[in-house]
C-alpha cells in the first residue's frame, strides 16, 4: 500500500481470461485504485488496464482513466480516446461485468481472509476471521470496475450490433462513476437510447461526441431527458455538429439543460446543423437562461441559420447570468445582422465577465451599422 500511496496510479495487464480479478492481491490493488480518490499532489489516482490483440495497431491496447497525452489536443482528445479503445478486446469486457471481488482466491488463504476484511471496513485485530459474504464495499469495488470496462467497450458494442447493449448500459449507470467520456463520431449505429440509459443519476462532468453521427432530432429527443436528470452535474461538454438536429431537437436540449441547475461550465458545439435556424435557438435560449450557476459558457451555432431573432433570444437568455465570467460565442454564417449585433452588445454589461469572445463572420452587419457601433 506504501509503494501505491507514491505512485500515480495502477496499471492491470490483462490476459484473455481475465485471470488478475480472480486473484486475491490483485483484487486489492484494483479496491485501493478504484477507491483512493485523490493523490498527495491532488490529483486524481489513476487507473488503466491494459492488453494485447493480434492484429491491432499498436502491441498494447488499454482502457484508461480519462484522456492520455497519445490523444492530442484537448478538443480533440475524448475523439481520440474512443478511437484508440475501439481495439480493446470486445470480449473482455463482457467477461469482467461477472466480476466479483468476494470470489476472489489466494494461494494462502490467511491472505484471502485479512484481504476481505480489510476490503470491508475491518480494524487491524479483525482480520483473521471469515470475511462477510457480502458487503457494501465489496459491491461498490464490483460496481466500479465493470463501468469502466461497459465504458471501455460501448462504441465497439453499439457498432456490432450487440444483443447486451442494455446489460452495458445498466453496468454504466449503476457505475457509481462521476466523470464519463465517450465518442461516437462519424458513428451511424443506434447509439441514443442506450447512452441515455447509461448516464448514472451522480455525474459530476460529462463529455459526449456526436459529432457527424446519426443523432437527428429523434435522437437528441430520447437523449434530452437523461441529460435533464443529472441534477448534480458540473461540466457538461457537448458535441454536435453536423448531427441533422432541428429546432425540435434544440428545443428538447434546451428544456434539458434548464434542469442543470449545478451547472458551472458549459461547451456546447451546434454547428453546421442548418435545420436550427431561429426557433431552435430561441428554445435552446429558453434553457440557457435559467443556468444562473454557470460561470464559463462556450457555444458553436456556426451555420445554424438564426438570423436575428435567435441572436436575440441568445443575447437575451445570457445576459440573464449574473455569475458568467467567460463567453465564447461563435454565430458565423447565421446572418444575425446590426439588429442581432445590436442584441449582443448587451452581454458586455455582465458585471462578473472577465472574457466575451465572439466570431461573427458572415453576420451581415454593416461595417457602419448600428450594431457593429453597439459592439465597440
Amino acid at each position: 500500500r506504501r509503494a501505491m500511496d507514491k505512485a500515480e496510479g495502477t496499471v492491470t495487464v490483462l490476459d484473455a481470461k481475465a485471470t488478475t480479478y480472480t486473484r486475491v492481491w490483485c483484487v486489492y490493488e484494483i479496491y485501493v485504485s478504484l477507491t483512493a480518490g485523490v493523490r498527495a499532489d491532488g490529483q486524481p489516482y489513476l487507473y488503466d488496464v491494459y492488453t494485447t490483440v493480434e492484429g491491432a495497431s499498436t502491441p498494447a491496447v488499454g482502457i484508461t482513466d480519462g484522456t492520455v497525452g497519445a490523444d492530442g489536443e484537448a478538443q480533440f482528445a475524448v475523439g481520440a480516446k474512443g478511437d484508440r479503445e475501439k481495439e480493446f478486446p470486445m470480449d473482455s469486457g463482457f467477461r469482467v461485468l461477472d466480476f466479483d471481488l468476494k470470489c476472489a482466491q489466494a494461494s494462502v488463504d490467511s491472505d484471502r481472509r485479512h484481504i476481505l476484511n480489510a476490503i470491508a471496513g475491518a480494524s487491524a485485530d479483525h482480520l483473521e476471521g471469515e470475511p462477510p459474504a457480502s458487503h457494501d464495499n465489496y459491491e461498490r469495488v464490483n460496481r466500479l470496475l465493470q463501468g469502466r470496462f461497459a465504458l471501455g467497450i460501448f462504441r465497439t458494442a453499439v457498432e456490432s450490433e450487440s444483443a447486451d447493449m442494455a446489460r452495458l448500459s445498466d453496468a454504466v449507470r449503476k457505475s457509481g462513476v462521476e466523470e464519463v467520456k465517450l465518442s461516437f463520431f462519424e458513428c451511424q449505429g443506434v447509439f441514443a437510447e442506450p447512452v441515455a440509459r447509461a448516464l448514472p443519476d451522480g455525474l459530476l462532468d460529462l463529455n459526449l461526441v456526436f459529432q457527424s453521427a446519426a443523432l437527428g432530432d429523434s435522437g437528441l429527443c430520447v437523449l434530452a431527458p437523461a441529460l435533464g436528470r443529472l441534477h448534480r452535474l458540473q461540466r457538461l461538454t457537448l458535441n454536435l455538429a453536423h448531427t441533422g438536429i432541428g429546432g425540435g431537437g434544440a428545443g428538447a436540449l434546451g428544456e434539458a439543460l434548464g434542469g442543470l441547475a449545478a451547472l458551472k461550465e458549459l461547451d456546447l458545439m451546434l454547428a453546421a446543423n442548418v435545420k436550427v435556424k431561429h426557433e431552435g435557438l430561441r428554445g435552446l435560449a429558453a434553457g440557457l437562461g435559467q443556468l444562473h450557476a454557470t460561470r464559463r459558457l462556450k457555444l458553436n451555432v456556426y451555420e445554424c441559420h438564426g438570423g436575428a431573432e435567435g441572436a436575440g433570444a441568445l443575447a437575451a437568455a445570457l445576459g440573464g447570468l449574473r455569475e458568467l465570467e467567460e463567453i465564447e460565442l461563435d454565430l458565423r454564417g447565421n446572418k444575425i445582422g446590426d439588429e442581432g449585433l445590436s442584441h449582443l452588445a448587451a452581454l458586455g454589461q455582465l458585471q462578473r465577465l472577465r472574457h466575451l469572445h465572439m466570431r461573427l463572420l458572415n453576420c451581415k452587419g454593416s461595417a457602419e451599422g448600428v450594431g457593429v457601433r453597439a459592439l465597440a
